[in-house]
């Protein structure tokens, strides 16, 4: 009978035997591991170590890459934030101010590089990088950006700027450019990329153009609802407040030194005035820096005779024929003087003021039928047409009450003094009502108030003098403005070189010399201007 082969033999059997003997003392020491982590940890360190595949090396760089490609887009957009907040401040806004009459602002930038822009103006008013009047566009380049300024009219700049790389940058909305200019000199600018220009803007604004010049230019502007506006504010004219008595001033009298209740004065070219002598019923010239007038017209006594006339209130020259016209006020009637002979203009008119415009046309306000007529010269056998009031006394804007002086401008608008209203009107040419540009709040000695206005006169800036004979000084009013500005007097009624008494007809030199026709101290004042 076979035997069946142990499945253990002796010498295995020994070596397990010694082999467990070795684990119980190995086992017995505290470091020692139990035998299935001993196994697991031989297993783990015979397993072979597998490579990592292809898939996951590439998604490892791709996501190296992008990585770094966004560091790097992260860095130049801060770059490019900082490039463009630094472009937009580095665009000079405002090139220069320049005269709204006659005069011109040119500016010519050269490049150091190849772009060379020139900026050119054929126009008399204010005209930046045209060459028209409508769009004209015109690029300069500025190191690494490229500043392009788009001109949609004469007066508003719009700049777009983009970068060498195509981006664009519109400051159109966020940054547009009103230029108003009405300063009187010539402005004329030449900077190169070399140049330095700087720009200090109110309240915050601060504008650097770097350029490689040595010339630095300062420019200050003031900035308005994201508008960037320069404007020079009208210049006021300002006047000597002591006057200097240049005719008359010799007590009331009607000696050629001496004149008695002056009503009204004109002054020609040569500075020669023409005095309406109310009370003494004559018109003297006085000739400039005379001592004593000569007797032109009137000065037989008061009446109605051809060689006589009765409380002239106003006179002009037509220079033209050389003759003067005069209000004969109590003879109800305009007259005209030519070499000594007087001619009955019109007849039947309660007068006091005269005008004349340019287009050959005579105004005439009637003080009782409240109204003022204008007559073609040389045609006064008609009735005249009537341009202010005429639809009885009142205190409506289409109405007036005892109109006194009158002024026309060049567009044919006439200007009242409304007495009784308190206030000087304007009527443009056809209009069937006026507009108070002076007063029109009741009786008074405030900035706003009249009492009883008498005189009238303009400057070229539009802006009205009124005399505001019951409070003895001569009023300013501009355009818009509530309140009137003193320009002369207001130091109440008095015979100083400070003051008027009951002041009536006011007048400029070429000059703008202000003078007045002081009634009730029988004088003729000049205030010279403040140059």
């Amino acid at each position: 009978m076979e035997s069946k082969r142990p499945l253990i033999n002796r010498n295995e059997e020994e070596d397990i035997e010694l082999a467990t003997k070795r684990t119980t003392a190995y086992n017995a020491s505290p470091e020692c591991k139990s035998e299935s982590e001993n196994i697991h940890s031989i297993k783990q360190s015979t397993r072979p170590q597998r490579r990592p595949s292809l898939f996951h090396r590439k998604a490892t760089l791709i996501l190296t890459n992008i990585v770094a490609v966004s560091l790097i887009t992260i860095i130049s957009i801060i770059i490019w934030v900082v490039f463009i907040k630094k472009a937009e401040t580095t665009i000079n806004t405002t090139i220069a101010t320049t005269d709204a009459s006659t005069t011109r602002n040119a500016m010519v930038t050269t490049s150091t590089t190849t772009t060379t822009s020139t900026m050119l103006t054929a126009s008399t008013t204010t005209a930046i990088l045209t060459t028209s009047t409508t769009t004209t566009t015109t690029t300069m380049l500025t190191t690494s950006t490229t500043t392009t300024m788009v001109t949609t009219s004469p007066t508003k700049t719009s700049m777009t700027t983009m970068s060498t790389t195509k981006i664009t940058m519109l400051t159109t909305s966020a940054t547009e450019t009103t230029l108003l200019t009405t300063s009187t000199a010539e402005t004329t600018m030449i900077t190169t990329l070399t140049s330095k220009t700087a720009m200090d803007t109110t309240p915050t604004a601060k504008t650097t153009v770097l350029t490689a010049s040595a010339t630095e230019t300062t420019m200050f502007t003031t900035l308005t609802n994201s508008h960037i506006t320069t404007m020079n504010e009208p210049k006021l004219n300002k006047w000597k407040q002591n006057g200097i008595t240049v005719a008359g001033g010799n007590g009331e009298g009607e000696e050629l030194n001496q004149l008695k209740h002056p009503t009204e004065i004109f002054i020609d070219k040569n500075k020669n005035m023409f005095i309406a002598d109310y009370s003494n019923h004559r018109i003297v010239e006085w000739k400039y820096n005379a001592t004593e007038g000569q007797i032109i017209a009137g000065g037989n006594g008061q009446g109605n005779r051809t060689d006589q006339s009765n409380e002239p209130t106003d006179v002009i020259v037509d220079q033209q024929n050389h003759s003067i016209i005069i209000a004969d006020s109590e003879n109800r009637r305009v007259i005209q003087w030519f070499n000594q002979t007087q001619q009955i203009l019109i007849r039947n008119i309660d007068c006091w003021g005269l005008a004349i415009d340019k287009h050959g046309f005579l105004y005439v306000s009637d003080w009782k039928k409240n109204e003022v007529r204008r007559w073609k010269m040389g045609e006064y056998n008609k009735e005249g047409i009537v341009v202010a009031g005429g639809n009885g006394e009142g205190h409506q804007l289409n109405q007036l009450s005892a109109p006194d002086f009158i002024l026309v401008d060049e567009d044919q608008s006439v200007y009242v003094t409304d007495r009784y209203n308190q206030r000087v009107m304007r009527w443009r040419k056809d209009a069937k009502e006026g507009k108070i540009v002076a007063g029109g709040n009741g009786k008074g000695a405030n900035l706003n108030q009249l009492f009883e206005p008498a005189g009238v006169t303009a400057d070229d800036l539009g802006q009205i003098y009124v005399v505001d004979w019951g409070n003895h000084r001569i009023m300013r009013w501009r355009e818009g403005k509530e309140e009137g500005e003193l320009v002369v007097g207001g130091n109440g009624k008095g015979n100083q070189s400070n003051q008027l008494n009951s002041p009536c007809g006011l007048s400029f030199d070429d000059e703008r010399n202000l003078y007045v026709a002081d009634r009730g101290n029988n004088r003729i004042q000049k205030f010279e201007i403040i140059l």
